[in-house]
């Protein structure tokens, strides 16, 4: 079979337009890509910070935070650094040392700037302070804004999707 010279021009052009749009696909990360790699980030560094690097997760002036772990409540507003700081110091002690495995990362964008997201992970308790469970599932749900520099978190829920390994539960 024999082609002729306009048949391999069409067939070039449409291989370098396929091409060309596979690389940008490929160079180019979406919103919902820029979230989750933030959320792998800090997944990532939480185990090791300390309390005012949690700072440069959120935007307390422009946002505030809102946090719920296990039911117990807080908000804090651009006057609540301090009592921030210090809720976080509780926490980054029972954190610090542990494992934290992420299973899934889902985002969505339901308006600009403006990002939900649902995280599910195995915490491991590791050298962490922490007290109970070695072990457990959680699922974490979390809201995030974009300011002018970055993605922050304005509000998260941890909830336990189960635990594991409480002491005294299981014995070899």
């Amino acid at each position: 079979m024999r082609l002729n010279m306009p048949v391999l021009i069409v067939i070039a052009g449409a291989i370098i337009a396929v091409g060309g749009w596979l690389t940008v696909d490929f160079l180019v990360e979406s919103d919902e890509e820029r979230v989750a790699a933030f959320i792998e980030r800090m997944a990532a560094q939480l185990t090791t910070r300390e309390a005012e690097a949690y700072l440069d997760f959120i935007n307390l002036d422009e946002f505030g935070f809102r946090l719920d772990v296990r039911g117990h409540k807080m908000v804090f507003g651009p006057e609540d650094r301090a009592a921030f700081l210090a809720a976080t110091r509780a926490y980054v002690s029972m954190i610090n040392g542990s494992e934290i495995d992420l299973k899934s990362v889902d985002v969505t964008l339901p308006t600009e700037g403006l990002a939900e997201v649902e995280v599910r992970l195995t915490w491991r308790r590791g050298s962490a302070k922490a007290t109970g469970v070695s072990q457990a599932q959680l699922a974490v749900s979390g809201r995030l804004a974009l300011d002018d520099k970055s993605w922050k978190v304005t509000t998260l829920r941890v909830i336990p999707a189960f635990e594991l390994m409480k002491p005294g539960r299981l014995r070899k």
